[in-house]
């Protein structure tokens, strides 16, 4: 019996895109291709919402990785920027889980065609309380933008995102 619910709840975690928190292994990958295009608005590339439902306070971890394409033309610099937050879709630049990657197509060299990225945060004191709207429904996202409009467009070749979140002692 008990293995079945264990079963059970993990194949309710495996499956989804939100999960109820207690202790909970949630995430996001792909191979499919995204395309970084602004340089104003933060762009989206995975996410993974985890609900907790109640007021016992949690701490979570987000963990993302992906490879991005290195996308010319000769001779130009392209510098994009990549993050990780909760319950935010525009934060300001130059946050601690920022990180910044910059590319140069060299003439006459074989340079790299895609270059990995990757970065980290930990969030605590989540609650039932303090999510979207007063709710205990937290979204962390991947996300990732150019640094400057002259930036060359360029597209996430593949990307994945884990969020684990525990409860913590008050």
């Amino acid at each position: 019996m008990k293995l079945h619910f264990l079963c059970a709840s993990a194949a309710s975690v495996l499956f989804s895109t939100s999960v109820f928190a207690n202790e909970v292994v949630i995430g996001n990958s792909s191979n499919g291709d995204f395309a970084v295009t602004s340089s104003v608005n933060w762009q989206t590339i995975r996410s993974a919402t985890v609900i907790i439902n109640h007021n016992a306070p949690h701490g979570c971890v987000a963990t993302a990785s992906a490879d991005v394409s290195n996308p010319g033309p000769a001779g130009t610099e392209n510098q994009y920027r990549f993050t990780i937050t909760r319950n935010d879709t525009n934060p300001v630049t130059n946050g601690s889980a920022e990180r910044l990657l910059e590319m140069v197509d060299n003439t006459g060299a074989n340079d790299p065609d895609f270059k990995p990225v990757s970065t980290v945060q930990h969030f605590t004191g989540l609650t039932n309380t303090n999510g979207l709207n007063g709710t205990g429904s937290h979204t962390f996202r991947f996300l990732g933008r150019k640094v400057e409009a002259g930036d060359t467009n360029t597209t996430v070749l593949d990307a994945s995102f884990s969020v684990i979140c525990i409860h913590t002692t008050p």
